[in-house]
């Protein structure tokens, strides 16, 4: 996870989850390169994030990348923002159960193990998808409008985030008529064929799946509030499941808990930029064509930084 803290009062802050081992594509993809410059997709990410006023970057990564993730972005980002790094296999709740563990707890562990970095309003976005250039003007813009909102996310129409190469799991958004969440269901096995959208399982809560169903990304708008809320239920998460080296405590549930409960409102912010990722080894091709024709049509210059 990387956070980027702002380095003036009207600047904002990006906690990066980058601790995911990504076991499907086959390697540390946050750091792997998809442009003949030695463009990550990160890299990308954190260009429109710099370019929409974002100056505090916050990485969460594992001990074992930490100076391999150092090595590939510090240099590269020391004159424009404040970069960070914490350890999420060093999180002090989970240190002692993380030993026992393959993989990372999980997107709403990755979180907490940033709080010690972070005291102001925050965006947080995964190291390897990326969200198009409008996103981060979006949520920047939102934390200056957010109204009774406690927190942000931004929304994408599902068939913007799919990938060519196989299913992808996707986080279906019910909203309220005013455009505040209700909830965040997980949807697995995600596929489009012939126009038509099918998955793993039906659940009876869920409306079925269309092109334009709403779906988060893992792109949030935080306050410090969420921390409070994410150290509460990682406890009731380590007590009835921190010995079970497959459980994971993701952002999505304490969110819908908050949300559910009373405790939040999440504003969901739409856009209709196209996601981008390597879910399989087989869509970094297309990723890499996709970010070599947005430089070649001057969407983003030949070389980022």
């Amino acid at each position: 996870m990387i956070i980027i803290t702002s380095k003036t009062s009207n600047s904002t802050t990006i906690i990066v989850l980058a601790a995911g081992m990504g076991s499907r594509f086959g390697g540390t993809k946050q750091l792997e390169e998809v442009t003949d410059e030695g463009d990550a997709i990160l890299d990308f990410s954190l260009y429109d994030a710099v370019e929409a006023g974002f100056r505090k970057i916050v990485f969460v990564v594992r001990s074992e990348i930490l100076e391999e993730a150092r090595s590939f972005f510090e240099s590269k980002l020391r004159e424009k923002a404040d970069v960070r790094f914490v350890c999420q296999d060093r999180e002090p709740m989970a240190e002692k159960h993380s030993a026992k563990r393959q993989k990372p707890f999980g997107t709403g562990h990755a979180l907490l193990a940033a709080r010690s970095e972070v005291n102001e309003s925050f965006c947080m976005i995964n190291a390897d998808d990326y969200y198009g250039q409008n996103a981060f003007s979006i949520i920047n813009n939102g934390f200056r409008s957010a109204g009774e909102a406690d927190f942000l996310m931004v929304g994408y129409p599902l068939k913007n985030t799919l990938s060519k190469f196989g299913t992808v799991s996707r986080g279906q958004c019910r909203l309220t008529g005013s455009g505040y969440l209700k909830s965040v269901i997980e949807r697995k096995g995600i596929l489009s064929e012939n126009g038509v959208i099918s998955c793993d399982e039906a659940d009876e809560i869920a409306e079925p799946l269309t092109p334009d169903t709403i779906v988060s990304m893992n792109l949030w708008g935080f306050t410090p509030k969420i921390f409070d809320l994410l150290e509460s239920e990682f406890r009731v998460f380590l007590k009835n499941s921190g010995e079970d080296p497959n459980a994971e405590f993701f952002v999505n549930d304490v969110v819908n808990k908050a949300v559910r409960n009373g405790k939040a409102q999440v504003k969901v912010l739409r856009t209709d930029d196209e996601w981008v990722g390597v879910t399989y080894r087989e869509d970094k091709q297309f990723t890499a064509e996709h970010f070599r024709k947005m430089k070649e049509m001057g969407f983003y210059p030949q070389r980022l930084w």
